[in-house]
């Protein structure tokens, strides 16, 4: 298989997951932030001068923060930057939750503001031309990880994979990274294709579109599906959140994907 289905937070668990072994963190500080919707922040990190980043498809980073409690929280963020680039800064995207400990704590960094890093981690890996289509379907910020992947394998002129992409949102105005998305189109048409669901709610006539795009071209049994987005979103996507590693159901099970070709990201 060209894809692993572990998950990076089990993967990593004894390394990135718990409060010790911080001498293997670095620090990255805040270089400059915008809002590009009205919920989701555009974050630029410098590494420093004498340390970079290889940032790999597929693969997230760990940002470690300390709250007034002596908490300690971990979250991965997958860099927007394109895969194989060795340097100093990299950008992520960060989704404003209500109630989000770390998502506030990163809308509230100002320039200048550190936080402590690993890896980049590995999430899945993936091999040119192994599958002849994988198809993606990803909501909001869950976009970020497949970005990547999209770069990587389209700009790779040997690599033939289809990529097909369905997008969900709850609204025109927070749907991101739109016109890249159509540029691509433009660009590699006889291999990614994209199409947008907005909703603001997954109810059934959403799930519907859902199930006619999984469908339509779901030829061959070998055909994965990579699944990215918040739990809530997985868990009606797949019948559970992103950690489960035995069960699948949801959307998806009606459209015949199983634990082998239906994978959370």
């Amino acid at each position: 298989s060209s894809f692993s289905l572990g998950h990076p937070e089990r993967q990593h668990e004894n390394m990135a997951y718990t409060i010790g072994d911080l001498a293997a963190a670095r620090t990255a500080r805040l270089f400059d932030a915008k809002m590009i919707t009205p919920t989701v922040r555009w974050m630029t990190f410098d590494c420093g001068a004498s340390s970079t980043l290889p940032i790999g498809c597929l693969s997230s980073v760990l940002f470690h923060h300390l709250d007034l409690n002596q908490s300690v929280h971990w979250r991965p963020y997958t860099p927007v930057n394109p895969a194989n680039r060795g340097a100093r800064s990299f950008d992520i995207l960060v989704k404003k939750v209500e109630n989000g400990i770390m998502s506030n704590h990163m809308h509230n960094m100002i320039p200048g503001d550190t936080l402590l890093i690993k890896g980049p981690i590995p999430q899945l890996s993936y091999v040119p031309n192994r599958r002849k289509l994988i198809n993606l379907l990803a909501g909001g910020t869950g976009l970020t990880p497949f970005l990547q992947l999209i770069h990587t394998a389209l700009q790779n002129p040997n690599d033939e994979t289809r990529l097909r992409l369905l997008f969900c949102n709850y609204s025109e105005e927070e749907t991101i990274w739109k016109g890249k998305l159509n540029w691509y189109q433009e660009q590699w048409p006889e291999r990614f294709d994209v199409e947008y669901l907005t909703a603001e709610k997954l109810d059934k006539n959403a799930s519907k579109t859902v199930v006619g795009w999984a469908m339509a071209e779901k030829v061959q049994e070998s055909d994965p599906l990579l699944v990215s987005g918040s739990d809530d979103f997985v868990t009606i996507m797949t019948g559970a959140a992103r950690s489960a590693e035995h069960t699948i159901g949801g959307v998806l099970q009606e459209c015949g994907y199983t634990l082998e070709n239906c994978i959370r990201v």
